[in-house]
Formats: C-alpha cells, sequence, structure tokens
C-alpha cells in the first residue's frame, strides 16, 4: 500500500532555543489543543517526548467512516542534541479505533530572526480500495492542525 506525503513548514517569531522551549512546555501544549476546540484532551511532556490527545467533533467529509467524533494522539520525539544548530525527531499521530498513521520527522531551524518548524512524513489509511481516498480526504485535516499550532506560537510567551 502506498502512503501521501505531508510536508509543512511554518515560521516561529521565536529563536530556536526560545522555540524549542515552548514546543516542549506543557502550557503550549494545552494552548495547542484548546485553539481545536476539543470535546476532551490531555498533553504530557516527558524528558524530550512530547504529545497530545484530543477528541473532537468530526469533520464532515470523513464523518461517514468513523463518526461523529474522532479521537487523534500526536507524540513528538526530540532528538537530545541540536546538530548544527537545529533540532530534529520524530513524529507519529494516530487515529484511535483506525487504521491510520502520519510518521515522520520535525525540524526546527533558525529562520528569518525566529525559527521554522517542518513537519515531513507519510500518510497512510490501511483501508483496501478506500485508503488513497481518505488519505486524500486526511491530508487537509493534518496540515490545519499544523497551522492551529503556528497561530499559537506566533502569540507566545
Amino acid at each position: 500500500m502506498s502512503a501521501m506525503e505531508i510536508r509543512a513548514t511554518h515560521h516561529y517569531p521565536q529563536p530556536l532555543p526560545e522555540a524549542f522551549a515552548m514546543l516542549t512546555d506543557p502550557a503550549f501544549l494545552e494552548a495547542v489543543c484548546l485553539a481545536s476546540d476539543p470535546i476532551e484532551f490531555s498533553t504530557f511532556v516527558d524528558g524530550l517526548r512530547t504529545g497530545a490527545r484530543r477528541t473532537m467533533r468530526n469533520h464532515p467529509s470523513i464523518e461517514r467512516f468513523t463518526g461523529p467524533t474522532i479521537t487523534v494522539s500526536d507524540e513528538v520525539t526530540w532528538r537530545p542534541d541540536e546538530q548544527d544548530g537545529v533540532r530534529t525527531g520524530s513524529t507519529l499521530v494516530t487515529v484511535e479505533g483506525m487504521p491510520v498513521a502520519l510518521t515522520g520527522t520535525v525540524t526546527l531551524a533558525p529562520s528569518d530572526g525566529g525559527s521554522s518548524l517542518t513537519y515531513s512524513g507519510d500518510l497512510k489509511v490501511a483501508i483496501p480500495l478506500l485508503g488513497p481516498s481518505l488519505e486524500r480526504q486526511a491530508a487537509p485535516l493534518l496540515l490545519e492542525a499544523l497551522e492551529l499550532q503556528a497561530t499559537v506560537a506566533q502569540t507566545w510567551g
């Protein structure tokens, strides 16, 4: 089965050290979750591992496949040190009860007086015949979630 490539880069006004501190701050993770208007959510920071779990009202385009709500978990595991002034890590996004996963990398790099955060990964919906169609429908929703994180970051701190 094939996967759909997802890539997004957002600029943050914070320089890299402050942006990294923000991305690993439980209060920031909570603010991002609240901005998505969840029914319920939880977050965690465990050293260099961060994550969130959100139950949200479903988007009409995929409601017939998943029901009225959807629970999405996302996790980032950062590498311990900067390499040439850049922070990198791995990311995993899953949808509970569905054969859906986004696996990829995150890169936080200095950029234009602030920093840029790039997500790059493969979205896979492991449902025969319907997988590619569902991937095309889910991709914009994932990109919207990343945009929401960037919006919260613009006024953070």
